[in-house]
């Protein structure tokens, strides 16, 4: 059992630290990066600020519950906007604004009359983790269809995938949570935020190839 316990410690420092590795290549093009690409910037500013909040929390032993509902809602605020400045999207404004505001009321619901602010809000992240996914899912197949008029860098179609990657997954953990596992059972909620863990730092690695790819423009057609 120690030695679970130190894998999954290894494994939560990795996933708190991989935030690293993209946002040192975001500042070595922070001059040529696009709009798109400074959103994303701020994802990970974000990101680092919440897991560093969050390891001063851990650290004397204070619930991270507030934390990590606030981080859900800011990053799903940013991550919209990061869909809002693609051309395709902005066509169909209304039926966006309109889906982000559902969402929104969906999720203050939740907060004042289910899950309340004193317990991690899965049901507000499920909801948050579809609307990204499928944001992303418009996104790439309007890039790899090659339409003219919405030819995005190749960077924009990698966060893409970063997003849909991190929160497919996510999604069916955050149901497993609200619906299967047992808050109490300490085992199962180690090894739901192990999983996490290992999605958020392949979540950054491929935000890192993305960040890498800024300024060079996708051809669907090569």
């Amino acid at each position: 059992m120690d030695t679970t316990i130190r894998i999954l410690e290894v494994l939560r420092l990795a996933s708190n630290y991989s935030v690293i590795v993209p946002m040192v290549i975001y500042l070595a093009k922070i001059k040529n990066a696009q709009v798109q690409t400074h959103i994303i910037g701020c994802v990970l500013i974000l990101s680092a600020l919440a897991d560093v909040t969050g390891l001063i929390l851990y650290s004397h032993r204070m619930s991270t519950v507030m934390l990590f509902n606030v981080y859900c809602i800011l990053q799903f605020l940013i991550i919209a906007s990061f869909y809002y400045q693609v051309d395709i999207i902005r066509k169909f404004s209304d039926f966006f604004f309109a889906g982000v505001l559902l969402v929104l009321i969906l999720a203050g619901l939740n907060t004042f009359s289910v899950q309340g602010l004193n317990q991690y809000q899965t049901y507000s992240w499920a909801m948050f983790s579809v609307t990204l996914v499928s944001f992303s899912i418009f996104h790439l197949l309007n890039i790899t269809s090659g339409y003219p008029f919405d030819r995005q860098v190749s960077s924009a179609m990698g966060f893409s995938i970063g997003i849909i990657v991190y929160f497919s997954f996510n999604f069916w953990l955050f149901l497993i949570t609200a619906f299967i596992t047992d808050p109490a059972d300490r085992d199962s909620s180690l090894v739901i935020w192990a999983f996490n863990n290992l999605n958020n730092i392949a979540k950054n690695l491929i935000f890192a190839w993305a960040m890498f790819q800024t300024g060079k423009v996708f051809d669907p057609n090569k």
